[in-house]
């Protein structure tokens, strides 16, 4: 692993506008420094130019952006993809079973994974990194829930606190060797929502 990447989200202007970003920006992990744009998301086209509130999710080869929101607020069911191996805008290579954002990303060695989100929904749905295509509905998670953290094993995905609302403390796992439902792990020290999530692979 060379590079993180960050993809779309909002800014406030000056002005105090909110504004969505295109941006696909990387940065070094061998030394210390800024992030460089090296690409663009899909959704290119003034006013709604750019996806906020997005999920993320990474293969071998490429990086995932899922879902989200334009302004002034409509909520988008795409599945994007850009390369690692070169800067490249990315593509739109499938949908998600329902147009959504604020959904937690998780990523097995061959799918992506796209948890909860808004409209407030449990569904966990999965597409697939070997070809281009749709997401299909594989599980559910106990409750409806937003702004959770996503993590991933080599065996599960896993979901972390959230609004259900109200926030929760919940950690959910759900595995990748088959379509199933998720179920409760553990809990947090407190109930956080808007929380990051990372693992070590």
């Amino acid at each position: 692993m060379t590079h993180g990447y960050v993809s779309g989200g909002i800014r406030v202007l000056p002005s105090g506008s909110p504004v969505v970003s295109n941006l696909n920006q990387k940065f070094s992990f061998a030394s210390d420094g800024d992030a460089t744009t090296v690409g663009n998301l899909s959704n290119t086209s003034p006013p709604t130019n750019g996806s906020g509130l997005v999920a993320g999710q990474s293969s071998e080869n490429d990086g995932y952006v899922s879902g989200g929101q334009t302004l002034p607020g409509a909520n988008q069911n795409k599945i994007d993809k850009f390369p690692f191996s070169s800067d490249a805008n990315a593509s739109d290579v499938g949908d998600l079973t329902v147009a959504r954002k604020g959904m937690a990303g998780s990523s097995s060695d061959v799918s992506g994974y796209n948890s909860g989100g808004i409209p407030t929904t449990n569904v966990i749905d999965k597409f697939p990194f070997a070809s281009d295509g749709n997401a299909t509905d594989v599980g559910d998670l106990l409750s409806n829930r937003y702004y959770m953290a996503g993590q991933s094993s080599t065996a599960n995905g896993y979901t972390s606190g959230g609004l259900v609302p109200p926030n929760t403390n919940a950690i959910e796992k759900f595995p990748f060797s088959s379509d199933a439902n998720s179920t409760d792990v553990g809990d947090l020290t407190g109930n956080y929502y808007g929380n990051a999530g990372q693992n070590i692979r």
